[in-house]
């Protein structure tokens, strides 16, 4: 099913954060642990792209233009120790979601939710 608008799909309430209250905290099995604000976000590298979004609940979205910071940029900032095999993601409202699996080499870092 092609959808237009982005599905709302979320666990009730929807925070009001506002941008100066924002922080993006990283720690763990990493080199450089880092706190940033928004706008220490935004003053990082941005990046663009156009991709289509197939859901596995049976919906696409084509031609969805993304702008933020790479995940290239990101890991290179923080630097993951190789022994690091997981990320664990928490959200101002409490929702975690963890067992992401890292790769790391010195040519590659990435995630995929399919860690074993």
């Amino acid at each position: 099913m092609l959808t237009r608008k982005w599905p709302v799909l979320d666990l009730g309430d929807q925070p009001n954060l506002l941008p100066k209250d924002w922080t993006l905290s990283v720690a763990g099995l990493i080199n450089n642990p880092i706190k940033w604000s928004w706008d220490d976000f935004m003053a990082q590298p941005q990046f663009d792209s156009t991709s289509d979004i197939h859901c596995v609940t049976q919906w696409s979205r084509f031609d969805n233009h993304w702008q933020g910071v790479s995940a290239k940029h990101f890991l290179s900032v923080v630097q993951p120790k190789l022994e690091a095999a997981y990320l664990m993601l928490k959200s101002y409202d409490g929702y975690a979601r963890d067992r992401l699996r890292l790769f790391v080499n010195k040519w590659i870092a990435g995630w995929d939710k399919f860690g074993a």
